[in-house]
């Protein structure tokens, strides 16, 4: 059996940087007593980058994200499905979280600065990064959902990604069709950091 000390080290730790603190009791919109239920909120999203597979779907849910029904939410606070989405949308308005869609009951959210929470340092993120994330997202759920493969090797594929420029980027996207049309035996579908990897996306598609 593991230790605890060797479990929290896998699962990282929730730091309280004060000066957020401040920041979020001071917008008045939180009631006295109300930190425990935002630490359960940052308790409960990922501490590393996951494919959960909901309805038959695969959606990809990145580190410090979340996706749950509100029901789920609200079994974890103990409250209605009202008083649930009233809190859901009073911690966007302060700035603690992000949400990212809402499809019927499922939630898609972010911890707004979740690596501070776990006590890293705080690195501004550089101009464009956010639009390249997005953009990766857009490439990933386009090219398992056209090709049909399961959603392996993430990491791998960020890291290929972020290698191209922003022109292949697009072309990555734009040619995930032509690509699957190209391929002779469906058996044999790459992954989609093999086909960044490879830049699969330059090949001729004229034939």
């Amino acid at each position: 059996m593991k230790s605890t000390s060797l479990k929290a080290k896998e699962q990282g730790y929730i730091i309280l940087p004060k000066t957020y603190l401040k920041k979020y009791f001071n917008t008045k919109i939180f009631r006295h007593g109300q930190l425990e239920d935002i630490l359960k909120i940052i308790l409960h999203v990922n501490y590393s980058d996951t494919v959960y597979t909901i309805k038959q779907k695969e959606i990809l849910c990145h580190r410090g994200e979340a996706v749950r029904s509100y029901a789920q939410w609200g079994t974890f606070f103990g409250w209605t499905r009202q008083r649930t989405t009233r809190f859901i949308n009073k911690l966007q308005q302060a700035g603690v979280i992000k949400i990212l869609s809402t499809n019927k009951d499922l939630l898609h959210i972010r911890v707004i600065d979740y690596d501070v929470w776990m006590g890293r340092e705080f690195i501004p993120k550089q101009p464009g990064q956010e639009q390249t994330e997005q953009t990766f997202r857009e490439f990933w759920e386009k090219y398992h959902d056209t090709l049909c493969v399961k959603r392996r090797n993430i990491g791998r594929a960020q890291t290929e990604w972020m290698k191209l420029s922003e022109k292949d980027r697009q072309l990555a996207t734009e040619s995930i069709e032509n690509f699957y049309y190209s391929i002779e035996d469906t058996r044999f579908i790459p992954q989609a950091s093999t086909y960044l990897a490879d830049k699969a996306f330059l090949n001729d598609f004229s034939y």
